[in-house]
C-alpha cells in the first residue's frame, strides 16, 4: 500500500497484466485518479489532460 491506496493483481480473475483498484467514496476515487495521473506523468514525461484521466 502506497499513498493510502490498495492495488491488487487482477491475474486471479484471468486478467494477467491488469490491476484491480477498489474505492469506496467519491473522494477516494478522486485520490486514485490523481495518484495514477502522477504515476503516468512520471513514466511518460508529459502532463496528462483531464480527458486522458477520465476515460
Amino acid at each position: 500500500m502506497q499513498n493510502g491506496i490498495i492495488v491488487r493483481n487482477a491475474g486471479e480473475f484471468g486478467l494477467d497484466g491488469w490491476i484491480r483498484v477498489s474505492v469506496g467514496t467519491y473522494e477516494e476515487n478522486e485520490k486514485v485518479i490523481e495518484v495514477l495521473k502522477t504515476i503516468a506523468e512520471s513514466q511518460t514525461g508529459r502532463r496528462m489532460n483531464d480527458y486522458e484521466t477520465r476515460i
